[in-house]
C-alpha cells in the first residue's frame, strides 16, 4: 500500500509547473519562469524537487534553458502536453514496470542496431558515459546523468530518427528507476546501480567487439536485472 502511495515531489512540482502554464496561463511560449525559490515557495516543495521538475519538464519539451537568461517556456509546449499525464501516475510500480516493458523492447534491438552501425566516435562517447557512470557509484547526481547519457548515446548510435526521438523516454525510464530503488532500497549505492556498471560494461565490452547478437542479449539481461532489483 505504501508504494501505491508514493509520487515523488518532483512530480507534484512539475504538475503544479504545467498547471500554471497549460491551465492557469501565467507564463506564455516563450516566457521565462520564475527562479528556483520563487517557484519553491509558491508551490511548497523544496529547491531540489524544483530542480528535478524543471529537468522533467525539460526532458519534455515544456521548458528549455537559455544559458544565462534562465528557463523559459518553449515556443510550442502544447505539442508536449500530452506526454505529461505519464509522470503523473500515482501507481508508481506500475510506471515503473510499464517502463521497462517498453524499455525490454526497444534497447536490446538498439543495442543489436548500434553495434552494427556506431562509428568508433560513436562508441568512444558510449564508454566515455559508462565509464563516467561506473567512476562515480554513489554519487548519486553524477551517476543518474552518466547513466542516462550512456543509454541515450546508445540510442543516437543506431543512427534511426524514430529511436533518436523515443530519448527522451529513456531518460525518464531511467530517472524513474532510480526514484523506485532509492524509495524502496534506501542504500547507497542502491543495488540497481551497483548491478548496472557490471551489465554495463558487458554492453560496451560486446559492442567493441561488434557481436550484435550478444550485445543485444548483454542488454536484455541489464533491463531483466533491474527488473528483479526494483521488485517489479
Amino acid at each position: 500500500m505504501q508504494d501505491k502511495a508514493y509520487v515523488p515531489r518532483s512530480h507534484h512540482a512539475a504538475e503544479a509547473i504545467c498547471e500554471m502554464i497549460f491551465t492557469k496561463n501565467r507564463f506564455q511560449a516563450g516566457e521565462r519562469i520564475p527562479s528556483e525559490p520563487e517557484l519553491a515557495g509558491a508551490i511548497g516543495v523544496s529547491r531540489t524537487s524544483i530542480r528535478e521538475a524543471v529537468r522533467l519538464l525539460i526532458a519534455r519539451g515544456v521548458l528549455e534553458i537559455k544559458r544565462g537568461r534562465g528557463t523559459f517556456v518553449t515556443a510550442a509546449p502544447d505539442a508536449a502536453n500530452g506526454l505529461l499525464t505519464i509522470a503523473m501516475i500515482e501507481d508508481h510500480r506500475n510506471l515503473v514496470r510499464d517502463w521497462f516493458e517498453f524499455r525490454s523492447i526497444l534497447e536490446p534491438a538498439a543495442a543489436k542496431i548500434a553495434t552494427m552501425r556506431a562509428s568508433a566516435q560513436d562508441l568512444d562517447a558510449i564508454e566515455h558515459y559508462e565509464r563516467r557512470a561506473a567512476d562515480n557509484l554513489g554519487n548519486n547526481e553524477v551517476f543518474d546523468v552518466a547513466d542516462a547519457q550512456m543509454h541515450t548515446a546508445i540510442a543516437k548510435a543506431t543512427h534511426n530518427q524514430v529511436i533518436e526521438r523515443l530519448v527522451p523516454f529513456l531518460v525518464d525510464s531511467v530517472a524513474e528507476a532510480r526514484r523506485r530503488s532509492r524509495y524502496i532500497h534506501r542504500v547507497n549505492p542502491d543495488p540497481v546501480a551497483a548491478h548496472a556498471v557490471i551489465t554495463h560494461r558487458q554492453v560496451i565490452e560486446l559492442m567493441r567487439k561488434g557481436d550484435a547478437e550478444s550485445a543485444s542479449v548483454a542488454m536484455a539481461y541489464h533491463i531483466k536485472r533491474a527488473v528483479i532489483d526494483l521488485e517489479l
